[in-house]
């Protein structure tokens, strides 16, 4: 099961983006595919753009075997200091899943605080060097299918990491 984590002023599209991704790739493999949504306080998130998602609290979970936090203001707030860093390391712990199933697919420096606490941290083709540099995979960029490949690599750790269980 794959757990996306949203904050308050999450970018919409960080969220419903990998979302969608999972869904598709897991019709095309035939593979049924469970997709939480996690936040510290559960209910309603409202994202930056002011569309509100629901949100269960995190909680142990044994069956979360990726964790993938959403991008946007509030995380990039959040990001930026060292209890949010601390925040994500316990909450895999909380998830009892190691910080290596957390991913994070960015492109600039705000994604580098994020990278420092992701086992999978995937750089997009157009990351500037500096973020290349420092995830554990670059990927293609916007324009040649970057995202759907990143979300590839996931899948395949996701997969390794099922048949672990």
């Amino acid at each position: 099961m794959i757990g996306v984590l949203i904050f308050p002023d999450f970018q919409l599209l960080d969220a419903a983006g990998p979302i969608s991704a999972f869904e598709i790739a897991a019709r095309v493999a035939g593979a049924p595919l469970a997709i939480k949504t996690l936040a510290v306080t559960p209910g309603p998130v409202r994202s930056s753009s002011g569309v509100e998602m629901l949100a269960r609290g995190v909680r142990p979970s044994g069956a979360i075997t990726t964790l993938i936090v959403a991008g946007g203001e509030g995380s990039r707030a959040a990001a930026k200091c060292e209890k949010t860093q601390a925040f994500v390391r316990a909450m895999a712990k909380r998830l009892n899943i190691s910080t290596d199933a957390v991913a994070t697919i960015g492109d600039m420096a705000n994604d580098l605080a994020m990278f420092g606490v992701s086992g999978l941290s995937i750089a997009m083709g157009n990351a500037t060097e500096e973020v290349k540099k420092m995830a554990t995979h670059v990927t293609a960029s916007n324009e040649d299918d970057g995202f759907a490949k990143a979300i590839d690599m996931i899948l395949k750790q996701n997969e390794g990491r099922g048949a672990e269980r």
